[in-house]
């Protein structure tokens, strides 16, 4: 009998000390989240303050014809400051000059890669298109080059005074 007694007293002595351990208002918990809910957090939800450190931005090709249909891949890779890729941050891109952006992937995945597609959107002009993304306080931006429109003039170099360049 007196084992049982040891060991309820046991039991609820180590429950108290545990209880007494369970840390000031400055700890964070050890298992679920702040709230209670048990969870860590919906996994879907964007990480708007997620401590970005570096953003990483490349064009794939960084230079485009004035065709219609010419296009450049955007990428922008997002990481802290200790140089890990940050998953669920939102990154906002945007495009000068005439450029036209298809926001493909907002909300960075995985591998910390968020995406755009830049196109001419038919503006035959020659022209530096600067795209830039921004997540969280960090930006970076790039220049795209847009060329190939050319205007070509043949003639005589010079015509006397009320001669005509007109040939037949």
């Amino acid at each position: 009998m007196s084992g049982k007694l040891l060991a309820r007293a046991c039991a609820i002595f180590l429950a108290l000390i545990l209880t007494a351990c369970g840390g000031d208002d400055n700890s964070s918990p050890l298992a679920g989240s702040p709230d209670g809910s048990g969870g860590s957090g919906d996994p879907t939800t964007p990480s708007e303050d997620a401590d970005v450190g570096t953003v990483e931005l490349i064009a794939n090709p960084v230079r485009l014809d004035t065709s219609t249909n010419a296009s450049s891949s955007i990428t922008a890779r997002i990481k802290d400051s200790n140089g890990i890729l940050l998953q669920d941050v939102p990154v906002s891109f945007s495009a000068n000059n005439g450029g036209t952006l298809e926001v493909t992937q907002q909300i960075t995945d995985q591998a910390g890669v968020a995406s755009a597609t830049l196109t001419t959107d038919s503006d035959p002009r020659n022209r530096t298109v600067t795209v830039t993304a921004q997540a969280g306080s960090v930006s970076r931006s790039l220049n795209v080059e847009i060329s190939g429109t050319s205007i070509s003039i043949s003639g005589p170099s010079s015509i006397s005074l009320g001669g005509s360049a007109i040939t037949e």
